[in-house]
């Protein structure tokens, strides 16, 4: 947690198990938070775990941070409405897995994956595709991404400079199938 000059929460970062559905409400906790420039959520998934829409139960039309600036997600759901409604002041966007997918291939880290029943489900680049042409802000700067080829790849690698046109680093995480 980080607060800012005016004693409002400047920055939030939620990381752990998604035993269930991983925040409840989170878009009502953020409407408290109207001054947050930094949003992190990162969460392990267990075995057989569904993917869970952040924007499910909202009860309001637009982002309640309206100032946000860098947000970090982990195991998207590519039907959420949460992208949809973003706010054009995002500048860093890192969709990706938690923890890194990578660390499911090391002997060690997959016993430790295991124990935790942990396991690492990549999204599809038709997923991240989806997702991505539902983000309307083109004032992006920073892009990082993690996902498993697919037929829609090369589509997905061609709308990036056509959706953010200001993107000046991009950091791809691509898996073969």
């Amino acid at each position: 947690l980080e607060l800012n000059k005016e004693g409002g929460l400047n920055s939030l970062e939620l990381k752990g198990d998604l035993k269930q559905d991983p925040v409840p409400g989170i878009i009502d906790v953020l409407t408290c938070m109207p001054h947050l420039r930094h949003l992190t959520i990162l969460r392990a998934r267990r075995s057989n775990t569904p993917r869970h829409a952040l924007w499910s139960n909202a009860r309001i039309n637009d982002f309640p941070c309206p100032h946000l600036v860098t947000l970090c997600l982990s195991h998207l759901d590519p039907t959420d409405a949460f992208y949809s409604h973003l706010p054009p002041t995002l500048r860093q966007l890192s969709l990706r897995c938690w923890p890194r997918h990578y660390l499911h291939q090391h002997r060690h880290d997959l016993k430790a994956m295991a124990r935790l029943e942990w396991q690492s489900q990549l999204c599809t680049a038709t997923d991240l595709l989806f997702v991505l042409r539902r983000c309307r802000f083109d004032s992006l700067e920073d892009l990082e991404i993690e996902y498993e080829e697919d037929d829609a790849e090369e589509h997905l690698l061609r709308s990036i400079p056509e959706r953010f046109p200001h993107l000046t680093y991009l950091t791809i995480y691509r898996y073969r199938r």
